[in-house]
């Protein structure tokens, strides 16, 4: 029998701990770490603006950042701060994809149902272009 499924707790980590995962995806979840602060955001932006394989993964990363940034389970209160850190990096970003507006105004309303799809949504779709396929539910 397979062990269960283990669950990681990302804002449970530092941002070094997710960086140290060698991958920018981790970086996605920076905003709900326990020591996010601008300007460790700032350089996870810089990051992710390095070490993206192209435009439209570019894209996505800042996304998903983004949306993180809108749970802030610490209160951080950062998501000012990276938008217009991703607006400089990926000018337009936000104008080009009012989705992701949406998004971020259905994360902040975490408590309601359709929040957590659209994040749930986002993310899926993210790692199933990263991991090459589509997701399963573990049970």
């Amino acid at each position: 029998m397979a062990p269960p499924p283990r669950v990681d707790a990302v804002y449970q980590r530092t941002i070094g701990e997710l960086r140290a995962r060698g991958s920018v995806l981790w970086l996605v979840f920076a905003p709900l770490a326990r020591d996010a602060t601008a300007a460790a955001l700032r350089e996870v932006v810089a990051e992710i603006d390095a070490g993206a394989k192209a435009a439209a993964e570019r894209a996505e990363l800042y996304t998903a950042l983004l949306v993180m940034a809108a749970i802030d389970p610490w209160g951080h209160n950062l998501r000012k701060e990276l938008i217009d850190m991703v607006e400089d990096k990926e000018e337009g970003l936000l104008r080009r994809t009012p989705i992701i507006g949406e998004m971020i105004i259905e994360a902040e309303r975490r408590g309601e149902e359709r929040g957590q799809e659209a994040i749930a949504d986002l993310l899926g779709r993210l790692f199933a272009r990263r991991i090459g396929r589509r997701l399963t539910k573990r049970v």
